[in-house]
């Protein structure tokens, strides 16, 4: 029940938690995504996905994703 309860937790706070400065900065996504020069290819695992603004970004051919 714990799992269902925290899930629902995240779900409600999912847009408030996408518009702090430091979770959803663009330069900060820039720096990552040139960091990790995808070709489109790829088979990505973000650990911490949180509510995946970043991961929607990534050119990979799959993109799974792994939170609390």
């Amino acid at each position: 029940m714990v799992e269902k309860e925290t899930a629902k937790h995240f779900d409600d706070v999912s847009k408030v938690w996408e518009n702090k400065v430091w979770v959803n900065k663009e330069e900060f996504d820039k720096k990552v995504l040139d960091i990790a020069s995808l070709t489109g290819e790829e088979i990505a695992l973000d650990i911490g996905i949180g509510t995946g603004a970043l991961a929607k970004q990534m050119n990979v051919k799959e993109m799974y994703g792994l939170d609390i």
